[in-house]
């Protein structure tokens, strides 16, 4: 039997695939099309945790309260393989999942299009701040990009995480990172290893993962932060009763 899946598919992007020098650089991937879209259901959140002291999370999207703005990106048309080649280079479905939702563009039409979601969700007040580097990646990319005026200003005025400079935070960065950098090379390479043709890690990785993620910003914020200093931009004196949910 035929398979009748569409050769060619529209995938949304609102983080630094928004960025032309990552699509076609980090990815490696060259869309046929593009056209702003937005996503009147959802809104732009930073929910994907990563590495505390460099990059404490990525973009992600949830589902839009009353008085949020529409998350806005880039859709791109890509081939089948060319979206196999996000899924692995944004870790492989450790992190994200696709998913499919109608957006719309910029002249009002209706468009079907694949894109990344938190495959595991981080309630709001457990959420980390984004590095200056990657938010300049999300900024640039939607100037690029033309994006709405009021969207680039939300952007432009999000929280960012800042490495400190006191002696005793750059001992603990460094500590940290002797620690979960290895940590954090094996998980990616492994997601590259272990992936199938639709560019998914087993299940049994994914646990395996999970266990890591939570093991390191349990580190992070019951012993880490409390002598050294916080590595996600949050307050120093916030509580977090539990790491992921």
């Amino acid at each position: 039997m035929e398979s009748t899946q569409p050769i060619f598919r529209w995938y949304f992007a609102y983080g630094s695939n928004m960025s032309s020098s990552v699509i076609t650089g980090t990815r490696a991937v060259i869309p046929r099309k593009s056209t702003i879209v937005s996503l009147p259901g959802y809104a732009l959140c930073f929910n994907i945790l990563f590495l505390p002291y460099s990059e404490p999370a990525m973009a992600g999207i949830r589902k839009r309260k009353d008085d949020e703005h529409p998350v806005f990106g880039v859709a791109y048309l890509l081939s089948a393989s060319d979206l196999i080649k996000i899924v692995v280079t944004e870790g492989a479905g450790v992190a994200y999942s696709v998913i499919e939702v109608e957006g719309r563009t910029i002249n009002g039409d209706l468009l079907k299009v694949s894109t990344l979601t938190a495959r595991r969700e981080t309630s709001f007040s457990l959420s980390r701040f984004p590095s200056e580097r990657y938010m300049a990646l999300l900024i640039n990319g939607a100037r690029e990009s033309n994006l709405p005026d009021d969207y680039q200003i939300q952007l432009a005025s999000s929280c960012i995480y800042r490495p400190q400079g006191s002696w005793r935070w750059r001992v603990g960065r460094w500590l940290f990172q002797i620690i979960w950098h290895p940590i954090s090379v094996w998980v990616k390479n492994g997601s590259k290893r272990h992936k199938n043709e639709q560019g998914n890690v087993p299940a049994w990785f994914l646990t395996i993962f999970d266990l890591v993620l939570w093991v390191m910003w349990f580190h992070h914020d019951y012993i880490q932060a409390p002598i050294f200093g916080r590595g996600d931009g949050r307050y120093e004196n916030e509580v977090f009763p539990q790491i992921l949910r």
